[in-house]
């Protein structure tokens, strides 16, 4: 049996917890009290002379087995900071909805911003604690200020070697230690000295302030990654540039129709290297991006963009379409970008499993394919279409003048259901 209530109580950054009125009658009428041994410790005045129960925080399968079997007790949940903020208080809320009260505290990010002397509507926070440093590739860009919640893999020399690696040398790093305790610390440090400290210790409760500085070498600047940052074969045998990636140029137009949505599932069939999937989940951080592709060196390539970008949202199939699509969520938009002679099957398959409102975005070069894409599109119903070729022409030289070289027409055809 459920509790009657969970109060979810933020204690701040502090080391003894400073608790508003209502988050500390929640706290003095609570009959069970859950925490770890260090916000326990924090409440331990609090609770004095009040017949409370207090149980050490479990893993959150036995948490959720422990809160079920409460009955009608009132239970405390103690978070630190600000519980609905990268805290357990979303977990709570999640798994009891209707039983869930919470109490905000300060949050270390931002006792950290405050510190430091940045204001908090101007950073961009990303948690690395329990997921790949690598999410904060995205956020790499000359002046953006970014605050990190981070754990043991994402200490700040391991924050610092990622800038060099992406070619923000200028970059600056405020690790503020241990924030409202008395043996609190700030230090400003340098990406190019940070890197070299493999010995620094840092304290386990700590929050990284950084300003990015710098000019990049893969990430982009404004929209479209650059087609030569892309990596399109595992033993340079291809140019930069070249090999079976979706050019920038197309790319973005294809984006456009695909119109994605944030929390949307997309789906890129016949992915090659990842132009359009990479580019797809690093510009819309929030979606869920599925890549199929089955060609073994193509998706070696794929692998690497995904680790080069930081796009962790984009979740890679190395399997054949139709028959992977079965196994995949239903999609909110979906790319076509190569069949391997199942076109027809391939749209036909997507088409049934995509949302109403959802987009379908299909490219052809050939004759042939653009047969097939619009006996298609005229077999169906949708809300709207739309075919559009695009034909573009680079700049080179010839005999020492200016020229421009076509590429190959590319025709995309949009369809609404």
């Amino acid at each position: 049996m459920v509790p009657a209530k969970i109060s979810v109580i933020g204690l701040g950054v502090e080391e003894a917890a400073r608790l508003d009125t209502a988050a500390l009658q929640a706290l003095k009428h609570a009959d069970l009290v859950i925490g770890s041994e260090r916000q326990l410790q924090q409440i331990s005045t609090l609770i004095e002379g009040f017949v409370v129960e207090t149980v050490e925080l479990p893993k959150l399968k036995r948490l959720k087995k422990l809160l079920n079997q409460c009955g009608d007790r009132h239970v405390a949940l103690l978070a630190s900071g600000d519980p609905m903020f990268y805290g357990i208080g979303s977990w709570a809320r999640r798994h009891f909805p209707d039983k869930v009260i919470s109490y905000a505290g300060i949050s270390s990010v931002q006792a950290a911003c405050n510190a430091v002397g940045v204001a908090l509507q101007n950073v961009d926070v990303v948690s690395v604690h329990g997921r790949p440093l690598s999410n904060i590739v995205r956020h790499l860009a000359h002046g953006n200020q970014l605050a990190l919640l981070t754990d043991g893999d994402s200490q700040p020399q391991d924050i610092a070697r990622l800038c060099l690696h992406h070619g923000f040398s200028q970059t600056e790093l405020w690790v503020c230690q241990r924030l409202g305790y008395a043996d609190e610390s700030i230090v400003k440090l340098q990406v190019n000295e940070l890197s070299h400290w493999e010995t620094r210790q840092f304290a386990a409760l700590h929050v990284t302030v950084v300003r990015i500085g710098g000019h990049p070498v893969y990430v982009p600047e404004g929209p479209g990654i650059s087609d030569t940052a892309f990596i399109t074969s595992m033993d340079n045998s291809v140019e930069a540039g070249k090999g079976l990636i979706t050019k920038k140029e197309v790319r973005l137009n294809i984006l456009s129709l695909l119109a994605p949505r944030r929390s949307a599932v997309g789906w890129d069939i016949g992915a090659g290297c990842g132009g359009v999937s990479v580019e797809w989940a690093f510009q819309y951080a929030k979606t869920d991006i599925h890549a199929v592709e089955k060609h073994p060196e193509r998706l070696q390539c794929l692998h690497a963009n995904r680790e080069r970008f930081g796009v962790n949202n984009l979740h890679i199939h190395a399997t054949s379409a139709p028959q992977a699509l079965a196994d995949l969520p239903d999609p909110d938009a979906v790319f076509v970008g190569g069949s391997d002679g199942r076109l027809a099957d391939i749209l036909s398959h997507s088409w049934l499993r995509l949302s109403q409102g959802g987009h379908l975005v299909a490219s052809a070069v050939t004759e042939n394919s653009k047969a097939v894409l619009h006996e298609f599109m005229q077999s169906i119903q949708c809300s709207h279409q739309q075919s559009v070729q695009i034909a573009v022409n680079k700049g080179s030289e010839l005999a020492g003048q200016q020229i421009y070289r076509p590429a190959l027409p590319v025709t995309l055809i949009l369809m609404v259901k």
